[in-house]
């Protein structure tokens, strides 16, 4: 198959001290651990848009409406061999689900994933291609769009921020931008960092991508200034609605959550992201979309479309730049578990990245009448015998999902690298069928 250019998409602290904590999280596979012993049964220890303009392929309805293709999938799933008993310190190989979920390929060239329990890598796996037709074969160490993770990643700053005594959740827009908030409509300023970072804000309309390019310039400007026209563009719109209400596919509440960050430490946002997150995880591979250059997007990340055509990288643009802290976020399989580890338990005092009970509640319980926390969209399944928190994304080449279970004590992503809508029902059957499997989920 040939390579296309991308089609139109359819549908931003240097004050801020944390006092880090520097234990070596128990992730297995990714640093040295003690010797363990193996349980009795010879497996050891086991081990969460704004409006149309700014999405990249709507979400709105689509999650598990494919539940015949699922429930199909599920029971040829139940038709694989026994696994056999693992070494107390191996986790389980997830390829050869994402081999069957994928269709042999058919489905989406290459995919991976990972489920992460107490911190410790349970199962682990990479399958395909980078790109259709080729030979380069996708690693747990190559850098992959988890847009998925970029939402919760901004809401866990934000929780940084708060702990550190620069924020709060009821800090206001209104209250960071000062004599600026006059020029946005009065329906914006009482808008909070925990309505910004859950995505329950007001959704727009009338804002379109053309028109944050024309407010940029349409030059190579910095991420921050794409994310302060953005605020023009949505505080220029008086909301329909009160805020209060969660739109799953709202894009611009983490992004303004973000331009509430960078105004309060006078620090952009990725800096912080880094500062507070990425470094004391060791996550060298993360890098919001913001941050990429031509250099980095190489065919073999910018992934595949709805028909399977192989897409040109696009190039760095005021969208990427301004949208990154809802939906653009690159790391490696990896690091992405280091990085659920901490979304899945943010108030686990032995991780180096951590947060109060109180500060965490916004991030692991959802607020009355909306069914989301910051970063995450709640639901209730049977296989999560409770309420699990799900971020998913499609568009631009690649869809992704992760899911953390609060009262399982685990969590899961995967990304297959083709944006198609069976592609996302292929990642979210691997979900269901991971966490219907005690083996896998580790119970």
């Amino acid at each position: 198959m040939g390579i296309r250019r991308h089609r139109k998409a359819r549908r931003c602290i240097g004050s801020i001290q944390v006092g880090y904590r520097f234990d070596t999280p128990k992730v297995r596979g990714l640093v040295p651990e003690r010797p363990r012993s193996a349980s009795i049964d010879g497996r050891g220890p086991s081990l969460h848009s704004e409006g149309a303009e700014f999405t990249h392929g709507s979400l709105r309805g689509m999650a598990f409406r494919r539940l015949g293709t699922i429930g199909a999938t599920l029971a040829a799933l139940a038709c694989a061999p026994a696994r056999d008993v693992r070494a107390a310190d191996a986790p389980a190989d997830l390829a050869p689900l994402l081999k069957r979920v994928c269709e042999n390929g058919a489905i989406a060239p290459g995919g991976v994933a990972v489920v992460v329990r107490g911190g410790v890598v349970h199962a682990i796996g990479a399958f395909g291609r980078r790109v259709v037709d080729t030979e380069g074969a996708l690693a747990a160490d190559d850098p992959i769009p988890f847009g998925c993770l970029a939402a919760p990643t901004t809401a866990l700053v934000c929780a940084l921020a708060i702990e550190a005594g620069s924020l709060r959740w009821t800090t206001t827009l209104g209250d960071v931008l000062g004599d600026e908030a006059a020029a946005i409509d009065i329906g914006w300023r009482g808008a909070t960092l925990a309505e910004l970072a859950s995505r329950r804000v007001a959704a727009v309309e009338g804002v379109t991508l053309a028109r944050l390019v024309e407010q940029t310039g349409g030059a190579d400007v910095s991420a921050s200034r794409c994310r302060d026209a953005l605020l023009r563009l949505v505080g220029s719109v008086v909301p329909k609605t009160p805020h209060g209400t969660h739109d799953p596919v709202n894009r611009t509440g983490p992004c303004l959550a973000a331009l509430v960050l960078e105004r309060s430490a006078h620090t952009p946002f990725e800096g912080l992201a880094k500062r507070l997150v990425f470094d004391p995880l060791a996550l060298t591979s993360a890098r919001f979309a913001s941050e990429l250059t031509h250099a980095d997007l190489t065919p073999a990340w910018a992934g595949h479309g709805d028909d399977g055509v192989a897409l040109a990288p696009a190039p760095p643009d005021a969208r990427r730049r301004a949208l990154a802290p809802a939906f653009g976020l690159r790391l490696s399989l990896t690091d992405a578990a280091r990085l659920l580890a901490i979304l899945a338990d943010p108030a686990n005092s032995t991780s180096p990245v951590h947060v109060s009970a109180a500060t965490a509640d916004p991030l692991t319980r959802p607020v009355a009448g909306a069914p989301a926390v910051c970063g995450w969209r709640a639901e209730r399944r049977p296989w999560a015998r409770g309420t699990a928190y799900f971020s998913s994304t499609r568009g631009e080449g690649w869809c992704s999902t992760a899911w953390i279970y609060p009262k399982r004590g685990y969590a899961i992503v995967v990304a297959l690298n083709r944006s198609s809508e069976a592609a996302f029902t292929a990642a979210e059957t691997l979900v269901e069928a991971v966490s219907s499997d005690d083996s896998l989920s580790g119970g």
